[in-house]
C-alpha cells in the first residue's frame, strides 16, 4: 500500500461512493500509483454491489483520476483490470460513452506492467460472491452429513434429515450428534425419523437402563406364581 496514494485520494472531492472504491483502490496501490485488484475485491471492502463499483470505475475514469485496462493470462484468459491512479497529471476528460474495461473494450496499457500468474490466487480467494469458500464448506459438512445418515438405524426423508442436520451443527458438534446417535437404541417400531430427532435435539437424551429392587415382586412373578400354583391343585 501506498500512504501517498491514500492520501492523494482523500484529497479528492468526490460523492461518496465515488470517493470510497479510489481510495479502495489506492490501497492497493503501489508508488506509483499502479494496482489490480478484482472488482469483486474492491466491492468486498467497501461493502457495495460488484456493480455499483463497476458505475464508480466508470465515473472516475470520466473525471481523469484514474486510467482502467484489461489484463490476460498466459493462456488468453482475462483476469482483473489494471488501474493507474493518476496522481500527477492531469487527464483528458473522459467520453460519456467510456465505460470500465470490459472485454476487448481497451486495448493493454503500458502505464501499468504488473506480473501475472498461471494460478491467480488472489483473485481466487475472492471471486464472485465467495464461492469457492462456500463450496469447501459445503464439502464438509455434507460429507459429516453422510457419516451421519450411515450410522442412524432409520433411513427416510433424506433431504429433510440433510436440512436439519445442517441446522444442528448451529448448536453443536458433529462429534456431539454422533456420540447421540451411538447412545440412540429405540424400539424399532417407535424409531424417530432423522429429521425429527435433530429437530428435538435428542443427541442431548439421557438413557438409563431399568433395574429390579430385590425383594419386590413383579406382575410376571406373580402370574408365573398363580400359574405354579394352579398346575400343584391340579396334579392333586
Amino acid at each position: 500500500m501506498s500512504v501517498k496514494a491514500v492520501e492523494w485520494a482523500f484529497r479528492q472531492e468526490l460523492p461518496h461512493v465515488r470517493k470510497f472504491v479510489l481510495v479502495a483502490l489506492a490501497e492497493f496501490a503501489d508508488a506509483g500509483g499502479g494496482c489490480f485488484p478484482s472488482q469483486a475485491t474492491v466491492a468486498k471492502r467497501c461493502g457495495i454491489a460488484r456493480q455499483t463499483v463497476n458505475a464508480a470505475v466508470a465515473d472516475l475514469k470520466r473525471d481523469g483520476l484514474i486510467e482502467c485496462s484489461i489484463r490476460r493470462r498466459s493462456n488468453g484468459s482475462d483476469t482483473s483490470c489494471s488501474y493507474k491512479l493518476m496522481m500527477n497529471s492531469t487527464a483528458d476528460p473522459v467520453t460519456e460513452d467510456d465505460t470500465p474495461c470490459h472485454r476487448g473494450r481497451h486495448p493493454l496499457s503500458p502505464t501499468v506492467t504488473p506480473p501475472v500468474l498461471e494460478d491467480d490466487t488472489h483473485n481466487r480467494n475472492y471471486n464472485r460472491k465467495g464461492n469457492l469458500k462456500r463450496n469447501i464448506t459445503k464439502k464438509r459438512s455434507t460429507s459429516k452429513f453422510d457419516d451421519f445418515w450411515k450410522q442412524y438405524p432409520k433411513k427416510v426423508a433424506k433431504g429433510a434429515a440433510r436440512k436439519s442436520y445442517a441446522k444442528a451443527l448451529k448448536t453443536a458438534s458433529h462429534e456431539d450428534i454422533m456420540a447421540g446417535v451411538a447412545r440412540y437404541m429405540p424400539d424399532p417400531q417407535f424409531t424417530c425419523n432423522p429429521s425429527t430427532w435433530l429437530n428435538q435435539e435428542r443427541w442431548t437424551d439421557e438413557y438409563t437402563q431399568p433395574h429390579r429392587q430385590e425383594g419386590k415382586r413383579t406382575s410376571a412373578d406373580r402370574l408365573r406364581s398363580a400359574l405354579a400354583g394352579a398346575a400343584k391343585a391340579f396334579d392333586r
